[in-house]
């Protein structure tokens, strides 16, 4: 099986296709982000998106110490379409390395790790699949910066929160 990573953007058509299909329904990243369409065997079945982090997460700093959140990259979306065995942990691999790369090339900043959320009822069996350690619960805020720039807190299901070193 071949698996290869796609640089795009993220209001590309295709990206968009599975931006869309993604059970969070996301309108679209704010903050610094890098997207791939996932190409298994020269078809495009995916998308992977690497973001900025979240301005407060629990647990965070235990795992990674003392450090600039500028230099943690989240993994905002993640879309398998075509459900081969291991393949979501064979992409989660590429996307670490491949991401490191493009983050310093487009943010002169050098990771040192990455985080996601994930909704239950899913488990995030991959990222455990892939030796992502499970770091918690959120405790169920997100906080949203409407046109006249005051943040607005709304109440949101808990999210389970996994992080993993390079």
């Amino acid at each position: 099986m071949m698996i290869e990573l796609k640089l795009t953007k993220q209001n590309d058509e295709l990206a968009r296709y599975y931006i869309s299909n993604h059970y969070t329904k996301p309108r679209g990243f704010i903050g610094r982000n890098v997207t791939y369409l996932i190409v298994v065997n020269d078809c495009i079945c995916g998308v992977i998106v690497g973001g900025s982090t979240s301005l407060h997460l629990l647990n965070r700093k235990n795992f990674f110490g003392d450090c600039d959140i500028q230099d943690i990259i989240n993994n905002r979306l993640f879309r398998l379409e075509n459900n081969l065995p291991n393949l979501g942990t064979q992409v989660l691999k590429i996307w670490r390395k491949q991401v490191c790369i493009d983050w310093n090339r487009k943010y002169n900043s050098n990771p040192i790790g990455f985080e996601t959320l994930v909704k239950p009822p899913l488990t995030g069996a991959v990222y455990r699949a892939d030796n992502w350690i499970f770091g918690g619960m959120t405790r169920g805020y997100t906080c949203k910066v409407p046109k006249h720039g005051v943040r607005v807190w709304y109440k949101t299901e808990p999210r389970l929160i996994f992080f993993r070193k390079p």
